[in-house]
């Protein structure tokens, strides 16, 4: 700062001691310009004619999605804003109050109540609304709270669907950079978001000691925001570096230099644009410079103005109850109840507490020369106090049945006895009369202050139309207190504000409460509870919390005005997106819950606009440029992730090439996953012989599945999603590859997801904005219900798999997006399908890797397409995302691999490494059957149907949404598992049908099974209701090799998996098959009468059925993979000589060469291995971008 500006702000804070005119003053204070150092978004004065969004309200909510939805480069956004940009004295947290007497302020005042504000200014209630590029964050008290886990169950329970406290953490998480704070619940919050929370700079003795009288209460300390909502804490803030951090700091100057990004202000919104024949909104009118403009929207309009303003333009334009709007003269487009269901939090100023000592924010402390220094120069010392607020409690009432808290206690500084310059009163709207009546003989003396605030209020108020004039100020009726049972809480409220203010720890500093009476109510008794009612009637103020009316809620609410997806009811191409959408108001400050509502609100508009332009196809490019940054081989769920990420650098070219072709209505349809192994979407591959494995299957020899399609495996899979055990991944680390313990992949899984519809599960460990769906089927049979209540039989839990849990039993979740498959193409190239740098040629058979003998260098890629051979060349890299099997075999047609292999081929070896080695898969036993006594099960007569096809081509529901007719999964220990922590060894999953029902053969043909299997082992049950449970070995010890069969690339590769090499994995397979036996027997299905279908395995007749024996022979001959090789270029650190990779992902000796799939793994997970490979791809991005000087944003972990 300036000295210039350090002597003007000491003078004019000196002058506001000696009680100068105040407004003056302030108006000097306002023309101080704000920090140089950071940049205001330029204003704009030149219209597009069309934008894709507009955006009314550049507060807490419009500010997060202009930063959201301009994300997306090919997205014009156009943000108004009625209000002006901030400056210096905005930034001082102390000052928040001044700020009420500004523009900033809209200054509303509420209509005169019967109830409240009775001895207020002029008998009404002030109703503070911001104003400002940044709105009422610019000047509120900065205070960061999110409420209580039951205020978003609660509006679940109401019928809005995916707002459970489940649902919305991620999106607090993903705002928020907590900065400074090592007292907080680090799993509950973020660290990489754009919104600044931290403790204010400064506190003073009373935060200590109001955290300690929390004891003598029985409430703890504790992170409000964290694990715990009940109990006292320090404050946490919305600021950075001492300073207020602003919506409009926090989401808008970081991305001022977006093209794509329009923000005006001082654009006063008349109406919005609604057609009123097809009830679509089109655009926005408003004024700006005295001239008026009609902007239209392309896609959507979405109403941020906040609980008051945006009622308001939707009544204007025609939006609201029927009635109201004729009576004046408004054309009606659509009849909603906007306006009602007003609610806020009210308080009850004034109670101040003397002192003993100067330990207190008084007027000589804040005035002082150092005390202006020391918030200037270091941004530290009592002006980072926001509003004078250092602590807060959330408490119960005796009168509280919710469970919820009900009243906040906030500890200020400083009594209201301290504000001399009368900015406090202003903001609240107390008169002079009571100050000098209440203080006169305490005036500036040492004194602390505790506000009551009720926080689940029961009346309920509205907004209306005081004209057609959109300048004229809306009607504000609040309602507070019509419901008694409001006015009995904060009663409660104000005796527990001046129990702990005299409590036993407060008595350090011989507290004791000012015990002047209050003007109005002196003739009752002081302290009485009529006496109390009394003050609070009278002398009622707000926390600027209004929320509620453009209420959410599902089609069935009639008080409703926006869905679930903030959709306004009746209404095409508007949202509402701000605290009037709140069903209920939340028990906590409502800043930081609309920061949420904008983040998620920002996701389910990407998600909206995604599902539309998602079913476009890439195009297949025919025409290669020469050379590209980046050469891409294989599109399945590494290639397609590597793709997406490095082509968001606009400067890269990338070329991803796949030998497979596009998707098909077929591929779609989750129950039929297992029609596609005999389709042209697999390659076709069959394991070598093994004299120990799939004995019994047709050929004697294992099916290979593997994907050859856009998407890749992701096509033709089962769609299971699991992560893994979080050992897993810190065994990896162990064995060398650093950056990929748990802690460091972690991230990478939650960036990718998009969790959907969920509500079971632990949402801190999942992702809700990335590409990738993932949710539970939209249908379910009865089984799943008794397979997770089996759970408990067996000492297991049931829950989240993919959560903090890795050991138990859980409902599938899978890569479906509304009843279909969400293959890696989907997810993360159709979106990007217009990236001018990116191209993706198709059906391009790659012969071989290009690399210099003599440097090392892969410097390109030679493919095949139409018959033509293509030699195109990486300027940076080349990366290999074939898959554990095609991988392999290129490296090694390319002189990478084993040398007496490649000498033996006759291939000229360029750098020898143990490439094919280390092959290991997930083997399983295929055809448990439980016979059952009901109707309960996926029986053929249920999906053959005409009402299941139908439900599923039309509402995408039903019995074809499962996923390969899977349902659940355990993940359990055998009596061999002798680790001790949660380690599973074998993996149960339940099918909601038997082999016994497989007419058509798609199962047996995917397993392998002979033509003969069903007759001999189900003729005497086929179509009865039967389910199956599938063991399936999750840590194999046997290791298995993939070779070449020629130099020529059209010759598969020679695949020798080698199961059960090691006994021990025969061993544990088989307790896995009594297992799945004791399951599928157990109590809880006994509902059903459950019983394994008792005859034996064929070519096992001759062994004691269920006998140890019999199940390895059953196993042994009718083996079966679950498409989960892994591998084969194995990573490790350059000590390991069976690594093929550096931890890096780069081919060891050679440049500019990377694998980045399944075969890098060195030990294959207790899991699905689809998920971890889009881990990777998402990983290997960041390592890529790192390495080539671009800057990379994990995530908020």
């Amino acid at each position: 700062m300036s000295a210039v500006r350090f002597v003007m702000f000491v003078i004019l804070l000196c002058s506001c001691g000696a009680q100068n005119p105040i407004q003056n003053i302030i108006n000097t204070l306002l023309n101080i310009s704000d920090d140089p150092t950071e940049k205001l978004v330029r204003d704009t004065v030149r219209f597009a004619k069309e934008y894709d969004f507009i955006i009314i309200g550049a507060g807490s909510a419009g500010s997060v999605l202009a930063n959201r939805l301009t994300e997306v480069t090919d997205w014009q956004v156009l943000l108004l804003e009625a209000g002006q940009d901030e400056q210096f004295l905005t930034d001082i947290p102390l000052t928040a109050s001044i700020l009420e007497v500004t523009h900033y302020n809209w200054g509303y005042k509420a209509e005169k109540q019967a109830n409240a504000c009775i001895n207020m200014t002029g008998g009404v209630c002030n109703w503070p609304s911001g104003k400002a590029v940044g709105g009422t964050s610019v000047i509120n008290d900065l205070l960061y709270s999110r409420g209580n886990k039951y205020d978003y169950d609660e509006w679940k329970n109401l019928g809005n669907d995916g707002w459970s406290y489940r649902d919305v953490l991620p999106y607090f998480i993903k705002s928020e950079r907590a900065v400074g704070m090592d007292d907080i619940d680090i799993d509950y919050h973020g660290t990489e978001g754009y919104l600044n929370v931290e403790h204010p700079p400064y506190k003073s003795p009373l935060v200590k000691t109001f955290l300690k009288s929390g004891n003598e209460f029985d409430y703890p300390t504790t992170d409000i925001n964290g694990r715990s909502p009940f109990g006292f804490a320090p404050a946490q803030s919305t600021m950075r570096n001492g300073r207020k951090c602003s919506a409009s700091k926090a989401f808008l100057r970081p991305i001022r230099d977006r093209t794509n990004f329009h923000l005006a202000k001082k654009a006063f919104v008349t109406k919005l644009l609604i057609d009123p024949e097809t009830n679509q909104a089109f655009g926005v009118e408003f004024q700006k410079n005295k001239e008026l403009y009609r902007i239209r929207a392309k896609k959507e309009v979405l109403l941020s103005a906040g609980a008051t303003n945006s009622p308001q333009i939707l009544m204007l334009s025609g939006i609201g109850p029927k009635v109201h709007l004729e009576e004046i003269n408004i054309p009606v487009i659509q009849d909603l109840p906007v306006g009602f269901n007003l609610q806020d939090h009210v308080s009850f100023p004034g109670l101040a507490f003397l002192v003993n000592e100067s330990i207190t924010l008084t007027g000589p402390k804040v005035l002082s020369v150092n005390a202006i220094y020391d918030n200037i120069v270091n941004r530290k010392g009592l002006y980072t106090v926001p509003g004078g607020a250092e602590a807060y409690a959330f408490v119960k009432s005796s009168l509280n049945q919710i469970g919820n808290v009900d009243l906040e206690l906030i500890l200020a500084g400083a009594g209201m006895n301290c504000d001399t310059t009368g900015s406090v009163r202003n903001l609240l709207g107390i008169t002079n009369n009571f100050y000098d009546t209440v203080y006169k003989d305490i005036k500036e003396k040492d004194s602390f202050s505790i506000v009551p605030v009720l926080l689940k209020p029961k009346s309920r108020g509205r907004i209306m139309l005081r004209s057609t004039n959109p300048y004229d100020a809306p009607l504000i009726y609040p309602n507070f207190f019509d419901n008694e049972r409001d006015l009995d809480i904060m009663v409660e409220g104000v005796k527990m504000a001046v129990a702990v203010g005299e409590s036993r720890n407060f008595q350090r500093y011989e507290s004791k409460m000012n015990c002047r009476p209050y003007p109005g109510c002196e003739h009752l008794q002081f302290k009485s509870d009529p006496y109390w009612r009394c003050c609070i009637e009278r002398y009622t103020t707000t926390v600027y919390h209004p929320v509620g009316t453009c209420k959410m809620g599902p089609a069935s609410d009639i008080w409703a005005v926006v869905d679930p997806q903030l959709r306004v009811k009746g209404i095409r191409g508007l949202r509402v997106i701000d605290a009037s959408i709140m069903p209920v108001i939340v028990a906590g400050h409502t800043n930081g819950p609309v920061f949420m509502i904008g983040e998620k609100a920002a996701d389910l508009i990407k998600q909206d606009w995604a599902n539309k332009s998602s079913e476009g196809l890439p195009r297949d490019t025919s025409v290669f440029l020469s050379e590209y940054d980046f050469i891409i081989i294989g599109a399945g769920s590494g290639g397609s992730v590597v793709a997406n990420r490095l082509s968001e650098v606009p400067d890269w070219k990338v070329l991803l090439l796949e030998a497979g072709r596009d998707e098909t209505f077929l591929t779609d349809i989750p129950l039929t996953a297992t029609v596609l192994a005999d389709t042209s979407y697999n390659w076709g591959y069959k394991a070598q012989r093994q004299d120990k494995a799939c004995l019994g299957m047709k050929g004697g020899v294992c099916n290979w599945v593997t994907g050859k399609s856009m998407g890749g495996t992701s096509v033709v899979n089962l769609m299971l999603y699991t992560r893994g055990n979080k050992l897993d991944y810190d065994g990896w680390q162990s064995m060398g590859n650093d950056g990929w313990s748990y802690r460091d992949v972690l991230p990478y899984f939650i960036k990718s997801e998009r969790a959907d519809g969920m509500d079971d599960i632990d949402a801190v460990y999942h992702g809700y904005d990335g590409f990738l769906n993932v949710e539970h089927a939209p249908y379910r049979t009865p089984l799943v219900e008794r397979f997770l209540k089996t759970a408990s039989e067996f000492g297991y839990s049931a829950g989240d798999i993919n959560g903090q849990m890795n050991l138990g039993f859980s409902i599938i979740q899978a890569n479906l997006r509304n009843g279909r498959r969400c293959s890696a193409s989907k997810a993360f190239l159709r979106p990007i399908r217009r990236r001018p740098n990116l191209h993706i040629s198709k059906e391009s058979r790659v012969m071989k890797i290009l690399i210099d003998p003599k440097t090392k260098r892969a410097y390109g890629v030679q493919f095949k397409k139409n018959k033509s051979f293509y030699n195109i060349r990486a300027k940076k890299e080349v990366i290999l995302s074939a898959g554990t099997t095609n991988s392999a075999q290129l490296l090694m047609l390319s002189g990478i691999g084993p040398r007496i292999h490649l000498e033996e081929l006759k291939i000229p070896v360029i750098q020898d490494l143990a490439v094919g080695y280390n092959l290991h898969d997930h083997v399983s036993l295929p055809g448990l059957t439980f016979l059952v006594n009901n109707s309960v099960t996926l029986s053929p007569s249920k999906f053959k149907s005409f009402t299941s096809i139908y439900d599923y081509v039309v509402n995408r529901r039903g019995p074809f949404t499962l996923p390969g007719g899977a349902e659940g999964y355990a993940f359990v220990k055998t009596k061999y598992n002798e680790r001790e922590d949660a380690y599973p060894d074998i993996e149960l999953v339940l099918g909601a049908a038997g082999l016994n029902n497989d007419f058509i053969g798609t199962v047996k043909n995917v397993v392998g099974l002979p033509e003969n299997f069903s007759n001999l082992m189900y003729g005497d049950i086929l179509g009865r209701e039967a389910f199956s449970i599938v063991p399936v070995l999750m840590s194999p010890k046997s290791r298995g090799r993939i070779m070449l069969k020629s130099s020529n690339p059209y010759h598969a590769p020679l695949i020798y998996p080698n199961y059960f090499g090691d006994p021990s994995d025969l061993d544990i397979l088989v307790e896995g098959a009594k297992m799945a036996v004791d399951v599928g027997q157990s109590q809880s299905f006994q509902r059903y009468a459950s019983r394994l279908h008792n005859h034996s395995y064929p070519g096992c007749e001759h062994h004691n059925f269920q006998s140890d024996a019999y199940w390895r022979c059953s196993i042994q001959r009718y083996t079966s993979a679950l498409y989960h090789p892994v591998g084969t270029c194995k990573m490790g650190p350059a000590t390991d000589p069976a690594a093929v990779v550096d931890p890096q992902l780069r081919v060891k000796g050679i440049k500019s060469l990377r694998v980045v799939d399944g075969s890098i793994l060195p030990r294959i997970i207790a899991g699905h291995t689809n998920a971890v490979i889009y881990m990777i791809g998402e990983k290997a991005s960041d390592m890529i971008k790192q390495a080539w000087g671009k800057n990379i944003k994990v995530g908020n972990r």
